[in-house]
């Protein structure tokens, strides 16, 4: 399996407990750790064979930013560090990223998170939640988007 290492909170000794948990289910694990530049260097090639132990964040919030580059086979933008390829999802990520219609969106994307559900080409194990420190001098909202604007704060006295 190959692993960021260095990159997210506890990447390491979740990557680690997860070749464990695969071992006592009877899968042998290779475990590689990698500085996060070379990851993406080595994965944008498709030079990462077998198990990939990764991450992917949406500032947008749009479920067009997830699937697209993550599951479209082939094409501009596209990420897709697994090969995955099915053509009804494809087809289907070009209507989604085509539309406006809120209510037609929300279908396609309903069967597109479907159709990788079923599929499974990545398995979705857990989100990392952000911590903010604070100060009574300080005047700030955290954003939905995880966003951490500058611009947005003001202090106070």
């Amino acid at each position: 399996m190959h692993a960021i290492q260095g990159r997210y909170p506890k990447d390491k000794e979740i990557a680690e407990a997860l070749a464990g948990e695969l071992g006592k289910a009877g899968v042998t694990v290779n475990l590689k750790f990698y500085e996060g530049a070379t990851w993406v260097q080595l994965a944008d090639a498709q030079k990462l064979d077998g198990l990939i132990f990764a991450s992917w964040g949406n500032i947008w919030q749009d479920a067009d930013l997830t699937y697209y580059p993550l599951f479209r086979s082939g094409g501009r933008y596209t990420k897709n560090w697994t090969g995955y390829a099915n053509e009804p999802l494809d087809a289907l990520l070009e209507e989604g990223r085509s539309t406006l219609d809120e209510a037609r969106r929300k279908d396609i994307y309903s069967r597109i998170q479907r159709l990788v559900f079923e599929d499974a080409p990545a398995v979705f194990m857990h989100a990392i939640e952000d911590v903010y420190g604070v100060n009574t001098r300080v005047e700030w909202k955290p954003r939905s988007d995880e966003m951490v604007r500058h611009d947005e704060m003001t202090l106070k006295g």
